[in-house]
């Protein structure tokens, strides 16, 4: 690899405006680490301290996620980055 192309990947990297990863959404987060514990709604609705039928509507996009939700899924394990989606713009 010449140098300058390390230098632009590198670049890249560090600089969150030119991401070469997206993000994922907080929705796919969510589903995402409920499968690493390997839940049903159900149950991860009941570790996020909300109904199912909240949990759902918050998938579905008709609510927001609670903060209390929010603060429940960064203990186990949900990025702070992910669930506040921080961008540099």
């Amino acid at each position: 690899m010449s140098e300058k192309l390390v230098y632009d990947l590198l670049t890249k990297i560090n600089n969150p405006a030119e991401q070469l990863i997206a993000m994922p959404s907080i929705k796919a987060a969510m589903e995402f680490r409920r499968g690493q514990y390997e839940l049903n709604i159900r149950q991860w609705a009941s570790v996020l301290g909300m109904s199912p039928s909240h949990y759902s509507e918050f998938l579905h996009g008709k609510v927001r996620l609670p903060y209390q939700a929010a603060c429940r899924a960064y203990v186990v394990g949900v990025s702070a980055d992910i669930l506040l989606q921080i961008t540099n713009r």
